[in-house]
């Protein structure tokens, strides 16, 4: 049971064969071209981010707005917490700070939501829709009540049926119908 073992010597590896011939000049104007194209695009989609960003402060001014904007990052684009605090130039501690609302009663109204015009009172349900929104009006039986009266009045029972049972639905679905109507 003899067995010989041979060793056989590694391969060599050849050099690596690089090609150094130039490239022909067309094609590095080409490339350069391209170079400056993307570099301009790059600062135009930068600038653009940046105008973008003075608007959204400049709308948004106070932190219970930024918050409500900062949650439709959220859930509606799937931007993180930390990203969507980065756009909005929001610190992420103040996003956890609530304002207690309790306590706080509806704006007075000067006349019932049924005396208004239809154009007064979808500025009326707007701005109420904004100021629940943001924290700024608790959801109370005369606010449900008047959504109610002006869904109906606007022909939208199911949404005034909601304003009873859901409210932020129901306004959900007056804003839906404003953005559709133009109104």
């Amino acid at each position: 049971m003899n067995q010989v073992t041979t060793f056989t010597q590694p391969a060599v590896l050849a050099p690596l064969e690089l090609d150094f011939t130039p490239v022909p000049a067309p094609i590095i104007r080409d490339l350069e071209l391209q170079i400056a194209e993307l570099k301009k695009k790059s600062l135009d989609i930068e600038k653009r981010n940046n105008e973008l960003k003075h608007v959204l402060h400049s709308i948004y001014t106070t932190p219970a707005q930024k918050r409500a904007l900062l949650e439709e990052l959220e859930w509606k684009h799937k931007i993180s917490r930390r990203r969507a605090c980065r756009l909005l130039n929001l610190a992420r501690s103040t996003c956890w700070y609530r304002a207690a609302c309790k306590g706080r009663l509806p704006p007075k109204q000067s006349k019932p939501i049924d005396a208004l015009s239809q154009a007064a009172m979808i500025v009326r349900l707007k701005k109420l829709s904004r100021q629940i929104k943001n924290g700024f009006v608790p959801d109370s039986e005369s606010v449900q009540e008047q959504f109610a009266t002006g869904l109906h009045r606007l022909r939208l029972p199911v949404a005034a049926k909601l304003a009873g049972m859901n409210l932020n639905l129901a306004i959900d679905i007056f804003l839906a119908w404003c953005e559709r109507t133009g109104k």
